[in-house]
């Protein structure tokens, strides 16, 4: 089943240019941390899983200093329109800061699954939040020229599938982004979720997908991107992961320096 969900923002009297500083239509990445991803275009930005603080050193974390930056929306953080979470697993969500970076960000909106939702409300936060379905894929507006899509992609353990793990397709006029969470490597549940009926232009992916076969299949055969990043890595690990997906995608980008690594995606303007 699919439905389309036109989310006026404006009505939740958020403006989704404030505070935004860089005008380019072209798509950029920045690497937040483990999977945590900055996306700008146009202006707007929007923050996937980059709100997560310090919990167990096999995970990457921003130090203090900058996850303080972070949640007060002190610049290059200023400005974020939207925030969006995969799921409430620590090394990608932390229900306190979200809570924190809603409440002193009154332009952001928060849109994710009843898990995550329910976790920020607990936390004290009374800022605007969006419920996405879990029973349907759903398409949101966040801008003229941006179309956010979720579904369900259940996580990748067995001993998590209570988890509500759920995957983003950001379409921009002609750049699509995909993040997945941490997603099954399951061809059905990606077929299901219509996230992937058309082919993206960039995969933010957990590293493991690049280096197992069944992982590879998935994106050769399904998911078909155009650009492949390697997300999940451990900060001990960075080299050695770079070096076993090089062997199979070397033009894949490792998120491994926290900060330190970009991907600009080129895209005209709609009136150019």
């Amino acid at each position: 089943m699919y439905r389309i969900i036109v989310l006026s923002l404006c009505l939740l009297g958020i403006s989704l240019d404030a505070g935004a500083q860089v005008e380019s239509c072209d798509v950029t990445l920045t690497y937040i941390a483990n999977e945590g991803t900055l996306i700008e275009s146009s202006g707007t930005k929007i923050l996937i899983d980059g709100l997560h603080r310090e919990y167990r050193r096999d995970y990457s974390f921003l130090p203090d200093s900058l996850e303080n930056r972070l949640e007060n929306g002190v610049p290059p953080f200023d400005g974020i329109a939207v925030v969006l979470v995969s799921h409430v697993h620590r090394d990608h969500f932390e229900a306190a800061a979200v809570a924190r970076f809603l409440d002193k960000n009154d332009q952001a909106v928060l849109i994710s699954s009843p898990q995550v939702i329910d976790s920020v409300r607990a936390a004290g936060s009374t800022a605007p939040m969006e419920t996405i379905s879990l029973t349907s894929t759903e398409s949101v507006a966040l801008t003229p020229h941006g179309i956010l899509t979720t579904g369900v992609l259940p996580h990748s353990s067995a001993r998590f599938r209570w988890i509500q793990n759920i995957g983003h397709r950001i379409d921009f006029d002609s750049i699509s982004v995909l993040h997945v969470g941490d997603a099954d490597i399951n061809r059905r549940n990606f077929v299901e979720s219509g996230l992937v009926n058309d082919p993206v232009d960039v995969a933010i992916l957990p590293y493991w997908y690049l280096i197992s076969g069944d992982g590879r299949r998935l994106i050769d055969e399904t998911i078909r991107p155009g650009r492949l990043i390697a997300a999940h890595v451990s900060p001990a690990d960075v080299e050695e992961v770079r070096r076993e997906v090089a062997q199979h995608y070397p033009d894949a980008t490792v998120f491994g320096e926290m900060l330190g690594t970009t991907v600009v995606i080129e895209q005209k303007c709609p009136d150019e």
